[in-house]
């Protein structure tokens, strides 16, 4: 049994932790809690 994982807040880092965690294991659970809806952008 896998145990997700919980990321709080949307910044750069967290959408860098995000796509890190999913090249490693797809399948593993993941929520992210955010404000926003964590779209990429162009600053």
């Amino acid at each position: 049994m896998s145990h997700g994982i919980v990321i709080i807040g949307s910044g750069f880092a967290a959408r860098q932790l995000v796509k890190n965690i999913r090249k490693q294991d797809a399948n593993v659970p993941l929520t992210v809690i955010a404000a926003d809806s964590m779209d990429e952008y162009n600053k």
